[in-house]
């Protein structure tokens, strides 16, 4: 006689049947990686199984993880708050930057934004699947938000642990979805692209070329002078932003890092191919813009006219602008 399950799977469609096999397949890859590299990321380790970072995360709903239904984006970003800070991290192949605050949250025209000590900007369409996610070490709950592709907008993890039964709480009795499958659909055909909200886009002809590793004299000369700066990481779906003084910067095997109480932030050196600035706005501030291989921008920053730090870097920027 058949087991419970060889039924279920004789009865079930034959594309859902493949699905579950895929699931399952999946699933012992991603726990064969994690037992011969425990301190893989996520990111990461989506890349070396060929599949998303959201696929990873529904392994396991039902288990560690929950997916939301956060319909009501602005009610439920707003929420948030109620819960003291959470430390928000969003990213690209080059840039991470990481921030400890909370966020007032509006939306108009398909634009989320986060204000306050800091800022936070999304393509509404973007925040496709969403997750609540537990650990059992250190920032053990998060809120993980992904495009229609499965690819992370940005992260929220609650710093205060004493916040944790409530928080479970809140989720539980206004957010979980109920579909909690082990499968991420991905809709080709819907993907935002909130760049131009992001990492700053100015005409080649008001840009001058500088040398793609400037980015670290700058933050270098940024902790001396004890000026506040600009710092600013996107990807396709949204942006981060701080206005900041940097206390401290380490270079970190090939990670350029600012290692502050409240701000992180981590750059991998090798990968920023091409560095532009220049001057803009009333002000007149210093932008620099940073680009991956793809010309893509991954990091801005922004320094102030006339400062402390415009006049010790003023040799470069000045040649720079001049051609």
């Amino acid at each position: 006689m058949l087991d419970i399950e060889s039924q279920y799977l004789i009865l079930m469609p034959m594309e859902s049947r493949s699905n579950l096999n895929k699931i399952k397949e999946l699933k012992a890859a991603w726990e064969d990686l994690r037992d011969k590299k425990p301190q893989v990321f996520n990111r990461d380790a989506a890349a070396l199984l060929g599949c998303s970072e959201a696929e990873l995360i529904a392994l396991e709903c039902g288990e560690k993880n929950v997916r939301l239904d956060i319909g009501d984006k602005l009610g439920f970003l707003n929420g948030l708050k109620a819960f003291g800070d959470f430390l928000w991290i969003l990213r690209n192949n080059v840039s991470v930057l990481e921030i400890e605050g909370s966020f007032d949250f509006t939306v108009e025209n398909g634009i989320v934004r986060g204000s306050g000590e800091s800022c936070l900007v999304a393509a509404e369409k973007s925040l496709v699947h969403c997750f609540m996610c537990r650990r059992e070490k250190f920032l053990k709950r998060s809120i993980q938000i992904f495009n229609d592709k499965g690819t992370a907008v940005f992260k929220a993890f609650l710093s205060d642990e004493s916040k944790i039964e409530a928080f479970d709480r809140w989720i539980a009795g206004n957010f979980v979805s109920e579909n909690q499958s082990q499968e991420v659909s991905r809709d080709e055909h819907c993907s935002a692209d909130a760049s131009k909200h992001c990492c700053g886009h100015t005409k080649e002809s008001e840009t001058k070329e500088i040398p793609a590793d400037s980015f670290k004299r700058i933050l270098e000369t940024a902790t001396m002078s004890g000026e506040a700066i600009q710092l600013v990481v996107g990807n396709r779906d949204a942006c981060q932003g701080i206005k900041a003084q940097i206390r401290s910067v380490k270079g970190m095997a090939s990670w350029f890092n600012i290692m502050d109480d409240k701000l992180h932030m981590h750059i991998r050196e090798e990968e920023i191919r091409r560095g532009i600035v220049c001057k803009c706005g009333e002000k007149n501030e210093n932008i620099f813009s940073f680009r991956d291989a793809n010309n893509a921008p991954v990091l801005r920053i922004v320094i102030p006219a006339g400062g402390v730090i415009d006049q010790t870097l003023g040799d470069q920027v000045s040649k720079s602008m001049c051609g």
